[in-house]
């Protein structure tokens, strides 16, 4: 807020919620057709970027992580010929990424999140839409299942329950 300073919000958990139901609906549409459309090129890039993230996983740094994560699904989306869905579900993401910020440090948690970026790739790389989409929706629902164990950690940081 100008001249007052800057205020951050509890994470709400119903925004939470919205953002992850665009991002499925929007990554999972563009999953489809990046199975189709994918080259040799483009799965090596992908693969790129996971080798990357497994050294960043090895190096402890959630940020480099966070961001690879963020530079895959980009990709995903991008290779789909339909950039606008990825700068669409970024609108809605304010409250997922802090989730998703939140959860790096959990134990096991990037190597779960490599395992199943390579799935996904895996599933682009057999130009299978059906499990390209199956393994993709599975992965970004992971971030919810880990939303209980976050509140708990930090039940300062979301909007107070309304009973």
């Amino acid at each position: 807020m100008p001249q007052l300073g800057t205020f951050v919000t509890h994470i709400s958990e119903a925004a939470v919620s919205d953002a992850q139901f665009v991002r499925e609906a929007l990554e999972c549409s563009a999953i489809r057709s990046t199975a189709l459309r994918a080259r040799d090129t483009d799965l090596a890039a992908l693969e790129a970027v996971i080798r990357r993230q497994d050294a960043a996983r090895e190096a402890n740094d959630f940020d480099a992580f966070y961001m690879l994560d963020d530079e895959l699904h980009h990709l995903l989306c991008d290779l789909s010929g339909h950039e606008i869905a990825w700068a669409l579900s970024q609108r809605a993401k304010g409250h997922l990424n802090r989730i998703r910020r939140l959860s790096m440090p959990e134990p096991g948690y990037m190597m779960e999140m490599i395992a199943e970026h390579r799935g996904v790739v895996a599933a682009v790389a057999a130009h299978d839409p059906d499990e390209a989409e199956r393994t993709l929706r599975h992965h970004l629902r992971m971030v919810l299942s880990n939303l209980p164990a976050i509140r708990e950690q930090h039940p300062d940081y979301f909007e107070e329950e309304i009973a």
